[in-house]
């Protein structure tokens, strides 16, 4: 997708943006970042581990993870050139060598940064793989839904006035004027062949 002149990729800009999970649609003109639209399966995680652990789980590739904890991005990243003593070839502080979520929704984000060990920002850790990410959405609201529907694809739409004309159809009159991508179900792709 291409962004009008004066805008880039981004962690975390004001731009609106809607998130559809299956038939349910949430509107929202809050804080996002911008990379592309995202068509995949929505994981949430209600876990005590850290992001950066959730966000190099090779068991939530393709997805996008929705954390409902509420401090993200408190702490940053840590340095990712620092590897466990054991697993030689693994960084010490992650599960694996890459992000291999699709993209990332969060409540609220803490862009101060406040832990020792703190390499990056969470949000410039996201960029550099280009993982979009938004912020501003009631995530344990979005999780009560999904509780009660089960396991749901989901994606991440942004206004044709900011990123251009869809180039594939709307599925209903409210998303014409988003930029519109397929629905993707990972539990269809072959994960082990991609390199998990």
């Amino acid at each position: 997708m291409r962004l009008p002149n004066g805008y880039g990729p981004r962690w975390l800009f004001w731009m609106p943006f809607s998130v559809v999970v299956q038939k349910i649609r949430t509107d929202h003109d809050l804080d996002c970042s911008f990379i592309h639209a995202l068509p995949p399966f929505l994981h949430i995680d209600l876990g005590m581990v850290g992001y950066p652990e959730s966000l190099t789980d090779p068991s939530y590739r393709g997805q996008i993870l929705v954390l409902t904890f509420p401090l993200i991005g408190n702490y940053g990243v840590p340095s990712r050139e620092t590897m466990d003593p054991l697993l030689k070839d693994l960084p010490k502080y992650f599960e694996s060598n890459e992000i291999h979520i699709a993209g990332l929704i969060v409540g609220q984000y803490s862009q101060d940064l406040s832990h020792y060990l703190a390499a990056s920002s969470l949000g410039a850790w996201l960029k550099e793989y280009n993982i979009p990410a938004i912020y501003g959405i009631d995530t344990r609201a979005m999780t009560k839904k999904i509780r009660s529907k089960g396991v749901m694809l989901g994606k991440i739409l942004f206004p044709t006035s900011l990123v251009g004309p869809s180039v594939i159809p709307a599925d209903a009159e409210w998303m014409t004027n988003y930029q519109n991508v397929d629905w993707v179900d990972p539990n269809a792709r072959n994960l082990v062949a991609e390199g998990i």
